[in-house]
């Protein structure tokens, strides 16, 4: 089976920050790894910029999905999400969420001690 990376940025609605973390922590992920070959998922927020002047987003999750078919995991997903299968938020500004599968292209480099 071949793993992936869903890398998802998004940001709350303003002023809904709060009610926003709880509801990805504790409704949408669950949601989400009870789906078919999403193993794994983990929210991050941001701490530094790199380049202060580009685009960014306060948060990303990283879901790791295993599958020999990887588009029927994205079918999975946008079927579920049309007929409201996903739990969704308000508190999640859902205009500006960014969401891509992505698949390894080379070995893991690891630093040496």
């Amino acid at each position: 089976m071949a793993r992936y990376r869903l890398v998802v940025l998004a940001s709350p609605t303003p002023g809904r920050e709060q009610e926003c973390a709880d509801w990805y922590q504790s409704v949408h992920l669950p949601e989400m790894v009870a789906l078919p070959g999403i193993i794994s998922a983990q929210r991050f927020q941001r701490a530094a910029d790199l380049r202060p002047d580009a685009q960014t987003w306060p948060y990303m999750t990283i879901y790791e999905v295993e599958t020999v078919n990887i588009q029927s995991v994205v079918k999975t997903i946008a079927d579920i999400a049309s007929i409201g299968g996903l739990q969704m938020s308000d508190a999640l500004d859902q205009t500006g969420t960014y969401a891509v599968f992505y698949e390894a292209c080379g070995a893991e480099v690891f630093a040496t001690t």
